[in-house]
C-alpha cells in the first residue's frame, strides 16, 4: 500500500511514516505530496485512487480528512492557505481541473476545460495559483494537449497558449511553473522540450 515519510531536510531523519494508516488511506499508486505553506504540519497528498487526503504529520495525528475525486497523475496539487482552497489536476477529461475548499472539504467549482470544443477534454499533469496574488490558475494536459491559464474568481478561461504558440500542442504536456511575478509561465513536454513564455492576462474586477 502506498505511504507517505517525512524528512527533516536537514538531519536527513525520517520524521514521520503512515504506513498503517486507516482506510482512508492511499489504496493505489501515489503521485503528488504539497506541504501548506502556511502551516508546515500539514501536508496534502494525492494518486490514482482518487482520494485527495490530508494529514497533519505532528506525532499522532495522522490523517485530518480526505476529498474523493480527483485522480492525481502528476504534480496535480496546489494549496492556497490564505483562500482555504485547494487546486486539483487530474487524468479524468471531463473533470480535470478543480478547485476545493479546504474548510469544507466540498467542492467550489470545475473549469470549463473543453469551453465550445467537445473534443477538448485533457488529463491535467500539473496546476499552479500563479503568483504573486493567486487570483488566477495555471494548468497544462495531455491527450488534447494544452495549457491554459482560468481565473479563480469567475472560472473563466483567460488565456490558451497553444494560441500563442502551436508547437506546444504537438506533444503532451506535463510539467508548469509560474515566475514570481506571474508574467512568464513555465512550459514542460512529455519530449523533453521547455517552453518559456511572456504573458499579459487581465483579470475581471
Amino acid at each position: 500500500m502506498p505511504y507517505i515519510e517525512v524528512y527533516d531536510d536537514q538531519t536527513l531523519q525520517k520524521i514521520s511514516s503512515y504506513e498503517d494508516a486507516d482506510d482512508l488511506g492511499h489504496k493505489n499508486k501515489l503521485f503528488c505530496t504539497k506541504f501548506d505553506i502556511e502551516n508546515p504540519n500539514i501536508v496534502y497528498s494525492g494518486g490514482w485512487d482518487r482520494n485527495l487526503n490530508i494529514w497533519d504529520i505532528r506525532a499522532g495525528q495522522g490523517l485530518q480528512g480526505t476529498i474523493y475525486g480527483p485522480m492525481i497523475c502528476g504534480e496535480g496539487i496546489d494549496v492556497n492557505p490564505k483562500t482555504h482552497q485547494i487546486l486539483t489536476g487530474s487524468q479524468t477529461p471531463d473533470e480535470p481541473l478543480q478547485l476545493w475548499d479546504i474548510r469544507t472539504l466540498g467542492l467550489i467549482r470545475t473549469f470549463d476545460w473543453k469551453g465550445k470544443d467537445p473534443h477538448g477534454g485533457s488529463s491535467v499533469y500539473s496546476c499552479k495559483f500563479m503568483k504573486p496574488e493567486k487570483s488566477a490558475v495555471f494548468a497544462v494536459g495531455s491527450n488534447k494537449n494544452a495549457a491554459k491559464v482560468f481565473s479563480v474568481d469567475t472560472g473563466e478561461m483567460l488565456l490558451d497558449l497553444t494560441d500563442m504558440d502551436p508547437i506546444i500542442a504537438s506533444s503532451s504536456v506535463v510539467a508548469c511553473d509560474t515566475s514570481s511575478q506571474g508574467r512568464t509561465v513555465i512550459v514542460g513536454s512529455a519530449t523533453g522540450a521547455i517552453h518559456v513564455k511572456n504573458i499579459t492576462i487581465t483579470l475581471a474586477d
